[in-house]
């Protein structure tokens, strides 16, 4: 079914992509290097964060409850939010830039690493862990749409093959790395990971140009 949607419900966007944003095949044929720097914060950011992600639950389950129950009612809020706002939250990145989205998203997902260790009840559990995914769900289509300025129309699916190329050597070499970290501190890779994870935020701010604001080339009405 997915297949017959795909061949016969889905218009070919390439050409179009071409027409409207590329003046020249010179242009068309370039990657800006803001996107390198993009990947080099994405790769760091994803192996911090997905490195903590096999600890959460035996940390919460350690120190908090190990109520399979509470522990799915206090992700409930959290995850409705990843599954609804994603779609909604695009429009702060079109109003405010993309730069802003990722870094409060980042620095979010910090603050909550660095606060489980602190927790002690399920409630504070839900209501970070809810703030955190609505914070993301703003800077994950920020961060897809700062890879679409910055890339060529020709370009644009190596584009995304980098970017995605980027989370996924962190999502590998995360877990080992704060498995490690683990055996010796069981704070550790949440410490470790809010770190990063503000890191990742300045980096954002001070270093990734904004992109928003981008002229776009003019488009002739034969067009």
């Amino acid at each position: 079914m997915g297949l017959g949607l795909v061949v016969f419900g889905l218009q070919e966007t390439y050409r179009r992509s071409l027409e409207l944003n590329e003046p020249s095949d010179a242009a068309a044929d370039t990657i800006d290097r803001q996107l390198y720097v993009l990947m080099a914060i994405v790769a760091l950011t994803s192996a911090s964060s997905s490195g903590i992600a096999p600890f959460i639950l035996k940390f919460i389950q350690d120190h908090i409850t190990q109520n399979l129950v509470l522990l799915a009612l206090a992700y409930l809020p959290a995850s409705l939010v990843w599954g609804f706002m994603p779609s909604r939250m695009g429009l702060i990145a079109d109003r405010f830039g993309r730069k802003l989205p990722i870094a409060v998203g980042l620095t979010m997902s910090g603050l909550f690493s660095a606060v489980i260790p602190m927790l002690t009840t399920i409630v504070p559990l839900a209501i970070f862990a809810m703030i955190e995914a609505l914070c993301y769900s703003a800077a994950v289509p920020a961060e897809q749409a700062f890879v679409a300025d910055v890339t060529g129309g020709k370009r644009r699916g190596i584009g995304f093959g980098l970017y995605t190329l980027a989370q996924s050597a962190g999502r590998v070499i995360g877990p080992l790395a704060m498995g490690l970290l683990y055996d010796q501190f069981r704070a550790g890779p949440f410490v470790a990971n809010a770190a990063i994870l503000f890191l990742g935020s300045a980096l954002v701010l001070f270093i990734l140009r904004d992109t928003r604001h981008r002229p776009m080339p003019s488009v002739s009405s034969g067009k």
